[in-house]
């Protein structure tokens, strides 16, 4: 599940980019943020985390999210959905015409986003696409309401709509006014992500300097 929200910066480490997966001090703070920005933004109560956090800090402010690998777990997601997401993406015709019998392996969910600003969302995001691309990823699937599509569409990425994310799932009404916002399960194929990294004067810059933190946050992938 994933919305854009503003919340408080807590301090989690000296490191731009963080990641955690197991029980520890920051995972315990990265779980913290981002159960008081949904509990701001849509008075929810959420009890769903997932495997790898990560939290990019910057001047600016910060951006945390989670990440889950399908062909480690059933995604979130596909409470959704009426079939597997890697049939649901095949039935789209999103990239191949057809998926192989490894497909899922090819699939990632990132949910859990917070943010304080924008620049560290997007550039978060270009760190999330290098990082699953050298992992060999080649889609990424969430839910995300109207502001965090609008937010990807400054990146001029094109996000395919698979379906409504209801509110008949189990625990729904922990999410508060979540679905009030009319949220969308959605997958951006990761190579039109790195098509606009790369025309982009910018985004080319991003990768650059933050290629440190991108196999950083690559070692951490493991844990998804």
């Amino acid at each position: 599940m994933t919305a854009l929200i503003q919340t408080h910066e807590t301090a989690t480490s000296t490191r731009q980019l963080s990641w955690a997966a197991h029980h520890g001090v920051l995972r315990a703070t990265l779980e913290h943020d981002i159960r008081s920005g949904f509990r701001k933004a849509f008075d929810a109560e959420i009890k769903h985390f997932y495997p790898l956090l990560s939290t990019l800090k910057l001047t600016c402010g910060q951006c945390s999210l989670g990440l889950r690998l399908a062909g480690k777990h059933e995604l979130f997601v596909e409470q959704y959905l009426q079939h597997s997401i890697e049939l649901t993406i095949g039935a789209h015709q999103i990239g191949r015409s057809t998926l192989g019998q490894h497909a899922r392996f090819e699939i990632a969910e990132l949910g859990n986003l917070v943010s304080t600003h924008r620049k560290a969302s997007l550039l978060h995001f270009v760190i999330v696409t290098q990082a699953l691309t050298a992992y060999g990823i080649r889609y990424l699937t969430f839910a995300a309401t109207s502001q965090v599509r609008a937010l990807l569409s400054l990146l001029q990425v094109p996000v395919h709509i698979l379906a409504d994310a209801t509110d008949d799932i189990k625990g729904a009404a922990d999410y508060g006014s979540y679905y009030q916002q009319q949220p969308k399960v959605c997958v951006v194929e990761l190579a039109d992500a790195n098509q606009v990294i790369r025309k982009t004067a910018l985004f080319r810059r991003y990768v650059e300097q933050y290629r440190n933190e991108t196999e950083y946050l690559l070692e951490g992938l493991r844990y998804a």
